[in-house]
């Protein structure tokens, strides 16, 4: 499917989540790739994945990426592979498309990604529209400095694609893996989203990206409460690598561990979704394991069976208010709340 700018009105057509903490390392990619992995197999849902992020991580982990030359430098940077579908004698297509032609007048082709009936027999599917490290870079470089004067065409540019009628007859859901950085991607994102949720940890550098993140959001609501249309709903905070119990996670004590829990404590989701810290998760993420997918993990590790359902859990929740318009995705996540909590009851009395 190409697609192409421009849409005028701020009418949601699809439902649309943004994955944002305003700091790295937190586990955003991980995270916007299984809830679109577990939508797409568990309630078949035809997801549209979305990579905003210069590194490129999750381009990389569901198309993989290649180092091309780029500008009249030649510089080495990353960059998906070409598009499946590329016929170069059209010339109005790009050989790599990605989500930087939004922003630059260019058609913009999801790519088809491994989760599929084709690929694995199930209902939903996973396509991507791929980071461009370079074009990405010079997006921000053009407008860094600008963030208050950039026309509001450039912030609406994502908003124009993803919010389309073309996107909408074909996908139930976009997910964005966000930069970050507040920059022109990080408000173009959150003006393109419906809904947000924020992975983070219990360290204080995840802390301070929430607030920024907070104050990210107010600023945006604004704006929307001026222009009349809906404002962006947060579903939570996410915490990722989580320690129960009395260990707590590196660089946050106890009482700043307590305080924090305090602090937003209406804000969490369910303790039954704080991802457990689990090494399975690198394991599986490098083909290093014998489950080709978390959601696949067996019982034969308490662990990592844990990690697999707070996942699971985690995602039921996330999912849950963006297909609020989707009866039959709602039966589905009834059914698999059902079973990972008689699980997850069962593994915390062992």
């Amino acid at each position: 499917m190409a697609t192409s700018m421009h849409t005028s009105s701020y009418e949601f057509l699809t439902p649309s989540l943004a994955v944002s903490n305003e700091k790295g390392g937190v586990g955003k990619t991980f995270l916007s790739a299984s809830i679109a992995e577990y939508a797409a197999r568990f309630a078949g849902l035809r997801v549209l994945l979305v990579d905003t992020d210069i590194q490129c991580n999750l381009t990389a982990l569901m198309l993989g990426l290649e180092q091309i030359p780029y500008g009249e430098a030649g510089v080495m940077f990353k960059a998906p592979p070409p598009h499946p579908d590329y016929d170069p004698a059209d010339p109005d297509q790009v050989d790599r498309p990605s989500i930087a032609g939004a922003f630059l007048n260019e058609i913009v082709m999801p790519y088809p990604t491994w989760i599929g009936r084709e690929t694995q027999g199930v209902e939903g599917s996973v396509e991507i529209l791929p980071a461009h490290g370079a074009k990405l870079e010079q997006i921000i470089s053009t407008t860094t400095g600008e963030i208050g004067l950039v026309s509001g065409i450039i912030y609406d540019s994502i908003f124009s694609i993803v919010q389309s009628p073309e996107i909408a007859s074909y996908y139930d859901l976009v997910i964005f893996d966000t930069n970050p950085t507040r920059n022109i991607l990080s408000r173009a994102v959150l003006r393109a989203s419906t809904h947000i949720v924020i992975p983070m940890e219990f360290d204080v550098h995840s802390i301070d990206g929430i607030m920024s993140v907070q104050s990210s959001i107010e600023t945006e609501n604004s704006y929307r409460a001026s222009a009349g249309c809906s404002a962006l709903k947060l579903i939570g905070l996410l915490p990722n690598r989580y320690v129960a119990g009395s260990s707590r996670s590196a660089g946050i004590s106890k009482l700043q561990y307590d305080e924090t829990k305090e602090l937003w404590k209406d804000l969490f989701l369910s303790e039954h979704s704080f991802i457990h810290q689990a090494e399975v998760v690198k394991k599986v993420l490098s083909g290093k394991h014998a489950a080709a997918s978390l959601f696949d993990i067996t019982k034969k590790s308490r662990a990592e069976y844990r990690l697999r359902l707070s996942l699971e859990h985690a995602c039921i929740e996330v999912l849950r208010p963006l297909t609020t318009n989707i009866p039959s995705a709602q039966d589905c996540l009834d059914k698999h709340e059902q079973r990972v909590r008689r699980e997850q009851k069962k593994i915390n009395r062992t």
